[in-house]
């Protein structure tokens, strides 16, 4: 609510302002922090591996993004994506993948699963920012 003669809004609904949430899903404990680091203006939630990204989605609706690394352990990222989106309770969440591979089969790959985006390793830190805002605004 506006205070009254002024365009400052009140705390109050300030704090109602939700932010939006972004799960990262890699296997390497640095890039968790790093990501985490990164985006600090948005909630961020952190599995390690894709059994647990896929519970953590499961049990967290309001996730509006995820970054998922490919080369993990156990399921890649590959099969933690094609078994999102072919969910129809997760289909609608973004995926970015965000990996050290760059070979043409890998994004092709990723693109025909259903991934939004595809950012590799290392990580430019304005390209990533700029891709979870922007597929953050057009959800």
């Amino acid at each position: 609510m506006k205070l009254p003669y002024s365009n400052i809004d009140d705390k109050s609904d300030q704090e109602k302002v939700s932010k939006k949430t972004v799960l990262i899903v890699d296997d390497e404990p640095e890039i968790l922090v790093l990501l985490k680091r990164l985006l600090v203006e948005y909630e961020t939630i952190t599995a390690s591996d894709g059994a647990e990204a896929l519970d953590t989605v499961n049990k967290n609706s309001s996730i509006d993004l995820i970054l998922l690394d490919i080369a993990m352990p156990d399921m890649s990222g590959f099969e933690v994506a094609k078994k999102l989106k072919e969910d129809p309770s997760t289909s609608h969440i973004p995926i970015i993948f965000v990996s050290g591979k760059r070979d043409l089969d890998s994004f092709v790959e990723g693109f025909e699963i259903g991934i939004e985006d595809y950012i590799t390793k290392p990580i430019d830190q304005n390209y990533l920012l700029y891709t979870v805002s922007t597929k953050l605004k057009t959800e």
